[in-house]
């Protein structure tokens, strides 16, 4: 059977297993147990791609002691034969819970993903690396939870989108499948007993996964150091404390990755705790981590108060201070462990509230949430912080290089763009564009021309826009030629970036630069996006020059989209300005299931 290392955990639901049965148990590796039962009912393995049973804790024996490092993650295979799936030593029925191995990227001949692959576990201003939509109420009947928002969607959930929940009872959250969805509504498949009204716990929320937001820091910095990490999982939730986050550090102890992020500890300041208890709740974290075998701990200290909402107050700086000194300490003695230090990048050095945020970094509104300007600090900082880190750069590299050139190819989008000569006629009089691509201005800019110039790094040419914005919301986009159905399959997983700078801004002109892949999946409305727009605006926004790369999470298809598939890089400003960007060496990469 061919495997490969965990890269993300999906449940696909819980099933029920009898007594004796199971065909084979073997150790492959340190740490792995492979489970061969004498049937597939529930299909552990589908299309290739192999599923993982949670085996329940108090099932496992001693002939299991050599699973401990998965935390009870066991391979499934499967045989023809009889009729019912079976597993060993499982004393009476038992819940066992399947979950899809979904694989992102390659695999080395060790199995192991390459990349810098990283997870991170943290509070809300981690979640906030994705779009999330808030609960209102939820409810299960007949084996399905229906989720109610306060409000629509900001980005629209379509069916078969992979989503986290949190602040739901423990058997309803988690990451999870979207069964159908209207702008205020998911369902999803989830097996139990009926429930009216499920408790709501904390901040209850459900994040889109398919899509990363731009006030998200690990968002930005990927972006500016041209994707140096691969994200295998995260752990996080609005208003979570580090206990809370300890008591889910497993969620992504388990996930086999080189490289952590810990971000914790504003709740607990602000909450009241002592430095001391912050301190045995962080160390705790970051042991299990070291112990499950990351190559490096990033251990972030707490960020700083800003006056929103009047979060800030010298008490709980004088413990945020105390707290981010001990992690300083602790890194600097401690194998595995660096710091980052987030509190330097967002403070205010000369602020009359003495370790208040600087302004524009910080929400206004909230006090303790970064803005897309604070994310894009941040970002720079861990940029610099990880440079000594290999590169993961796996953009396309010739014109060669491209599903239109051969159909075994991954890439599924033919040009990059890599000659001049689109359809530009809906910008200015001159206006060329790369080829594959369409320009289009956004809303009523006074002017907008588009060009074609080629790339500094000699790969293709990029697509300019020089923008002159008359109203907040003006700019342009690139959009490129849609998608033959066939390119992307059911079950495959789809990701995609393009090159991009920002130029002009210097007075703070910018709003958002998104790139996405625009879909019908089952009927419904799709979007994968690289950097969707929180909605900053004025100095919360990024107020300088910016390169980098967008990319998008990598996805997997329930089925293929509909024929008509599109790829948009949206650029837009504050209001009354002029700006460029260029977008280009793009790609959209495909991997079968």
């Amino acid at each position: 059977m061919k495997t490969y290392a965990i890269a993300r955990n999906q449940q696909i639901g819980p099933i029920h297993v009898t007594a004796g049965g199971i065909v084979n148990v073997t150790t492959t590796a340190p740490g792995y147990v492979t489970l061969e039962f004498t049937s597939d009912p529930l299909n552990a393995v589908q299309n290739g791609v192999a599923k993982w049973v949670k085996w329940p804790e108090r099932t496992v024996t001693s002939a299991f002691a050599d699973m401990a490092a998965e935390s009870g993650y066991l391979r499934a295979t499967a045989r023809s034969g009889a009729a019912t799936m079976s597993v060993n030593n499982c004393p009476s029925p038992e819940e066992v819970k399947v979950y899809q191995r979904e694989f992102v990227g390659r695999a080395r001949a060790d199995n192991r993903p390459l990349g810098n692959t990283a997870v991170i576990i943290g509070d809300s201003n981690s979640y906030q690396n994705f779009a999330q939509a808030y609960i209102a109420s939820a409810s299960r009947s007949n084996g399905i939870v229906t989720v109610t928002f306060t409000s629509p969607a900001s980005i629209p959930f379509g069916i078969g989108m992979p989503v986290q929940v949190v602040g739901l009872p423990e058997d309803m959250r988690g990451n999870q499948v979207v069964t159908s969805a209207t702008s205020t509504t998911i369902t999803y498949d989830n097996a139990g007993p009926d429930v009216a009204s499920a408790p709501l716990y904390g901040t209850p929320s459900v994040a889109n996964m398919a899509c990363y937001m731009d006030n998200g820091w690990f968002v930005w910095a990927n972006v500016l150091s041209n994707q140096r990490f691969d994200l295998m999982g995260i752990s996080a939730a609005v208003g979570r404390t580090t206990s809370e986050m300890l008591d889910r550090v497993d969620e992504v102890a388990n996930i086999n990755a080189s490289y952590a992020f810990v971000m914790g500890g504003t709740n607990d300041a602000t909450g009241g705790a002592t430095p001391e208890s912050i301190q045995a709740k962080l160390q705790a974290i970051y042991e299990r981590l070291l112990a499950s075998g990351k190559k490096i701990v990033y251990a972030m200290t707490i960020l700083p108060l800003g006056a929103g909402n009047g979060a800030w107050s010298a008490p709980k700086t004088a413990t945020i201070l105390k707290v981010n000194d001990w992690i300083k300490q602790y890194c600097r003695n401690t194998p595995g462990m660096q710091c980052i230090d987030a509190f330097a990048e967002i403070v205010d050095p000369t602020a009359a509230n003495k370790g208040q945020a600087a302004a524009g970094l910080i929400s206004s509104v909230d006090g303790l949430h970064l803005t897309q300007r604070g994310a894009h600090k941040l970002g720079k900082r861990i940029t610099a912080d990880t440079a000594t880190l290999p590169s993961n750069d796996f953009r396309t590299t010739s014109n060669a290089d491209n599903y239109g050139t051969n159909a075994a190819n991954r890439n599924v989008q033919d040009s990059a763009p890599w000659s001049v000569g689109g359809d530009a006629s809906r910008g200015d009089a001159g206006s060329v564009i790369g080829t594959g691509f369409t320009g289009f201005k956004i809303n009523s800019p006074t002017n907008c021309l588009f060009s074609a110039p080629a790339r500094a790094d000699g790969f293709g040419v990029d697509n300019k826009a020089d923008i002159t914005a008359a109203a907040a919301g003006d700019g342009a986009r690139f959009q490129g030629s849609s998608l033959a159905a066939q390119r992307i399959t059911d079950g495959a997983t789809v990701q995609l970036d393009v090159s991009v700078s920002v130029t002009g801004n210097g007075s703070g002109k910018f709003k958002s630069l998104n790139h996405l892949l625009s879909m019908s999946v089952n009927g419904s409305a799709w979007s994968i996006q690289a950097m969707g727009n929180f909605g900053n605006t004025g100095a919360d926004c990024v107020q300088e020059d910016w390169t980098g790369v967008l990319r998008t999470p990598a996805v997997r298809m329930p089925i293929a989209p509909a024929a008509g598939s599109i790829t948009r890089t949206d650029c837009t400003l504050l209001g009354a300005g002029s700006m460029s960007f260029t977008a280009g060496r793009g790609q959209i990469l495909v991997t079968p299931a």
